[in-house]
């Protein structure tokens, strides 16, 4: 995305996730997620928006819940719009997952997990993206 001071944007670190998940790399898919918070909040408001308003390509994966998680979350912080796209990304809430993978791993009760990701089904700490 041009003008977006040399930053990708939402749509293009989902795209790069999806392809690392796909190929199994699913540590380096995992990790996309931590360099585009990075990038989203080393921004200005007006940067978050125009970082997160490109249409990613719908997708099923816990990927695409999460990235739309993260978005409302960082977007939300700076009292930003929220992108139509992002709100029409429900994810699976019934289903909880982290992106760890590690059957019966938790979090201990009272851990801090951002509202927009744990909507979406996903159980990923506050704490984890410090």
């Amino acid at each position: 995305m041009r003008g977006t001071a040399g930053r990708n944007s939402a749509a293009e670190h989902q795209a790069v996730m999806l392809w690392n998940e796909e190929h199994g790399r699913h540590s380096h898919a995992f990790q996309g997620i931590f360099l585009m918070d990075h990038e989203l909040t080393s921004a200005d408001a007006v940067m978050r928006m125009l970082l997160t308003m490109d249409v990613p390509p719908p997708s099923e994966s816990r990927i695409a819940h999460m990235v739309a998680g993260v978005v409302e979350w960082r977007l939300t912080d700076v009292r930003a719009l929220i992108p139509a796209w992002v709100l029409r990304v429900v994810g699976q809430p019934a289903d909880p997952w982290s992106p760890g993978g590690v059957p019966g791993w938790e979090y201990p009760p009272g851990t801090d997990i951002p509202g927009p990701l744990l909507r979406r089904g996903i159980v990923l700490a506050r704490s984890e993206f410090d």
